[in-house]
């Protein structure tokens, strides 16, 4: 093995190896954590998370009746499950992951904001910031913590099913 080609597989050694470490990092972040899966969401919940979940699956059904004449969206998308096998939980869980990360930028954006009018005294643009954060920024992402956290405990149940049907071998 030439010294170029040495190099070239330290290079793939190591992207590999910041790739899985990237893939475990994202896995820590969104995998729900045990106080979001305990009692099915109910930390969310408490915090009114239901209402928003609500508000959002009629608005979206709406715009899908409007669009499609249909009541229910036969499509992959974000806001309702289209399949409830186990892989398609699966899918769904990463269209949560996905939604998740995009209403990220909006949540560090808006509370960027909010502190900075604070930091000026300016209150009342502080209270618009924090409104909007609380819109489009931590109720959609918590919404989706809430959706993943109940989603994980039904796929769980439904792998100790498949394993308490699995004959030992």
């Amino acid at each position: 093995m030439s010294d170029l080609e040495r190099e070239l597989y330290q290079d793939e050694v190591s992207d590999s190896d910041n790739r899985r470490f990237l893939d475990r990092m994202t896995d820590w972040y969104f995998r729900p954590k045990s106080f979001e899966k305990w009692e099915n969401g109910k930390v969310y919940e408490t915090l009114g998370i239901k209402h928003l979940k609500k508000l959002c699956a009629e608005t979206y059904r709406k715009l899908v009746k409007r669009s499609t004449g249909s009541d229910r969206a036969s499509f992959k998308n974000n806001y309702l499950i289209w399949n409830f096998s186990k892989e398609g939980l699966k899918k769904f869980d990463y269209q949560t992951r996905m939604n998740e990360a995009i209403h990220i930028l909006p949540t560090a954006i808006f509370s960027g904001l909010t502190a900075n009018y604070l930091s000026e005294g300016k209150y009342g643009m502080a209270a618009l910031e924090t409104g909007l954060n609380l819109a489009l920024g931590i109720g959609p992402l918590l919404l989706q913590r809430y959706n993943r956290a109940r989603l994980h405990n039904v796929i769980d149940r439904m792998e100790a099913k498949e394993k308490m049907s699995t004959p030992y071998q």
